[in-house]
């Protein structure tokens, strides 16, 4: 008893794969960023207690990435970088209106941001809370990590 296995299935594979691999380098979200300049791609809230919800500090940070759909892709980002940098006619002028300028960190908005933090948790009554951030360069993004170490509460 022979099995039949069919090229046509691999070959599409293959095809997806050359394709996505095509997009994801022609298409980085990082090639309008001047030089020396970093894209914020991501930014994590860690706080070792439950008594405070990230959703609620979230409200008070000073700068955010780009929105992502399905939380994986910045697709405002890709529109955007989809459009001509000196064109204003349509097709250009229109994925500018519909897409999101790409988010530039800013490393003083990141230290308002701790600040920000640190006067919220006071205000919660955790005195002497701590708030550190980390940022990590790499590839010409930014990921910005707030860690937060709360005290008993008064």
């Amino acid at each position: 008893m022979a099995i039949k296995v069919s090229h046509s299935i691999s070959r599409n594979v293959y095809f997806l794969f050359i394709l996505i691999a095509f997009i994801e380098v022609s298409c980085s979200p990082t090639r309008h960023i001047e030089e020396g300049k970093y894209l914020l791609n991501k930014s994590k809230i860690n706080i070792e207690s439950k008594a405070i919800d990230p959703l609620e500090i979230k409200r008070y940070e000073k700068q955010s990435p780009n929105k992502k759909i399905l939380g994986v892709i910045k697709f405002h980002l890709f529109l955007y970088n989809l459009a001509s940098p000196r064109s204003v006619k349509f097709p250009s002028s229109w994925f500018r209106e519909i897409g999101e300028d790409p988010v530039v960190w800013d490393s003083i908005l990141t230290i308002k941001t701790t600040d920000q933090f640190a006067k919220f948790i006071e205000n919660k009554g955790f005195y002497h809370g701590k708030v550190t951030d980390t940022v990590l360069l790499k590839r010409r993004k930014a990921n910005v990590i707030y860690n937060i170490t709360l005290n008993n509460p008064h």
